[in-house]
């Protein structure tokens, strides 16, 4: 790079790495087998091996709720999409950016400066 050209923004590092965590939620979603999900009953098939806490948190948490939020953040995301005319410092991320990327805080490759 040489000194005339912008410098490359956190813009586009922040939107792979959100972009690439809801790839891996998609891509565990959709690898869960059929099970007694019964999200918006109110109750849910208990495994022995389950608390009732736990059993209604997977019921509520189905595969075809995470997938609907997945594409609800991937249009949410589409509009932070990095654009090469338009770089931005790294104190310009839009917040909306680093609020998409805090549920994965305890991820690899998440950065503490992208704190909301």
């Amino acid at each position: 790079m040489t000194g005339s050209e912008p410098a490359v923004s956190g813009i586009q590092e922040i939107f792979d790495f959100v972009s690439a965590q809801l790839d891996e939620d998609a891509k565990l979603a959709t690898a869960v087998p059929p099970g007694p999900w019964a999200a918006g009953t109110g109750h849910a098939d208990i495994p022995a091996s389950q608390n009732t806490e736990a059993a209604l948190h997977n019921a509520r948490h189905t595969p075809s709720r995470v997938l609907a939020e997945v594409a609800f953040k991937r249009s949410v995301l589409e509009v932070y999409r990095p654009k090469p005319h338009r770089l931005h410092p790294d104190a310009e991320i839009p917040r909306m950016l680093r609020l998409l990327a805090a549920p994965y805080a305890e991820q690899p490759g998440y950065q503490e400066d992208w704190k909301p």
